[in-house]
């Protein structure tokens, strides 16, 4: 180590570039994935090779300059986006903590007109009447440790020992790996792992005196969820039921003949939630995470409940598809002449039913699965209204 001068730099923000780039890859994923899903659940109506793109276009472009600010504001919007990307990326790579025989030196990562949010700030050894320990609110992990310099004119400076390192030591480590380093620091170590940090190890000797906090155990650490067994398990379900979901939502075409029990859904989404809370309890898993993963869980769990029984009705109906009269009544619904299924209305396509005359008779595919619903077959509905529309003027 260099007695004369060190030049650190922030831990985290060293990696920040991997981090990014395997941020940006898995939202452009996730942005593909939901586009793909709803052109596909679109193209059930409008075909995707029938879309006027030009008109699609010209709408877009009437709509954003149909007020000035409103196209001023989001220009600002989406430049402001891209500043703070850059700026995570690339500005705070230039942070610095410079430490030097004379004094210590903090080096802001803002330009000069933005650095009163982050402002510079320098002390001289000579100057500290006292340095000592204290645990940042809000903080976990051993980066939580805060040690707060005080001169003798009473002026104070606080920074975190753990996220300063030299660069050489940490560079060639990706985020995941500088995350795994955090989190392998044990409460009983945490003791050791400050006081060995480049910023103690250099300004220890060099300090009148150093209060040290008693309460080091008491520090609560990061916590990775796929450590624990139970914890991964409840990850890997909720990938699973999003995965499924969408997936069955956009290929399956049968859907709710009437309202869907969004209130059961609701419910059994709760009861999930608790369950997975109190099995995430007995794997020790801390509050916050259990908490956290377990509405995850159940909210998931809900939601996925929308296609889900509606396969599970259709794989538990031993009769099939069976074809049942409708007549369409004044206010665009359609009343069913048989006994048994519901009424049928389709308010998004109102402009369709409203080209038949009242009292005009209409043939549906609807089951009645295991579950006990109806549910309808809306491929041949969606056929004809893509006859419909297609000679729309």
């Amino acid at each position: 180590m260099d007695a004369t001068r060190i030049e650190l730099q922030n831990r985290f923000f060293l990696s920040a570039p991997h981090a990014g780039r395997k941020a940006t890859i898995w939202a452009l994923a996730l942005f593909v994935a939901v586009g793909v899903a709803t052109a596909l659940a679109l193209n059930r109506v409008v075909p995707l090779e029938e879309v006027d793109w030009r008109e699609v276009a010209r709408h877009a472009r009437k709509q954003l300059t149909y007020d000035t600010w409103d196209l001023i504001l989001f220009i600002t919007v989406v430049l402001a986006s891209l500043a703070q990307l850059v700026y995570i990326r690339r500005a705070r790579r230039l942070e610095r903590l410079i430490l030097t025989d004379t004094g210590i030196r903090y080096q802001s990562a803002l330009p000069k007109g933005l650095r009163f949010l982050r402002p510079e700030w320098s002390a001289n050894w000579n100057d500290v009447t006292k340095a000592r320990f204290r645990k940042k609110k809000g903080v976990r992990g051993p980066g939580s440790i805060e040690l707060a310099l005080v001169t003798y004119r009473g002026e104070e400076y606080k920074l975190r020992p753990y996220l300063w390192v030299e660069p050489a030591a940490i560079e060639s480590q990706s985020s995941w790996q500088a995350l795994r380093q955090t989190q392998s620091v044990k409460p009983s170590d945490l003791h050791r792992t400050i006081l060995n940090s480049p910023v103690v190890q250099f300004a220890g000797v060099r300090l009148p005196r150093v209060e040290l906090d008693s309460n080091w155990d008491k520090v609560a650490f990061p916590y990775s969820l796929e450590t624990n067994r139970r914890a991964l398990v409840a990850l890997a379900l909720c990938a699973a039921l999003m995965v499924y979901g969408l997936t069955d939502f956009v290929i399956n075409e049968e859907t709710y003949a009437s309202r869907p029990p969004y209130s059961s859904f609701a419910l059994l989404g709760v009861i999930v939630a608790l369950i997975a809370g109190r099995r995430l309890r007995g794997g020790d898993v801390p509050h916050a995470e259990r908490v956290g993963l377990a509405i995850v869980l159940g909210a998931t769990f809900g939601a996925v409940l929308y296609p889900g029984l509606l396969r599970i009705n259709q794989l538990t109906d031993r009769v099939g598809l069976q074809t049942y009269l409708y007549q369409l009544q004044r206010d665009g619904s359609l009343a069913t002449l048989q006994a048994g299924p519901p009424d049928l209305i389709f308010p998004r396509y109102a402009d369709y039913w409203s080209s038949f005359s009242v009292g005009s008779l209409h043939e549906f595919r609807l089951r009645r699965g295991g579950l006990g619903f109806y549910q309808i077959d809306m491929a041949p509905i969606n056929e004809a209204m893509r006859k419909y529309f297609r000679n729309q003027p």
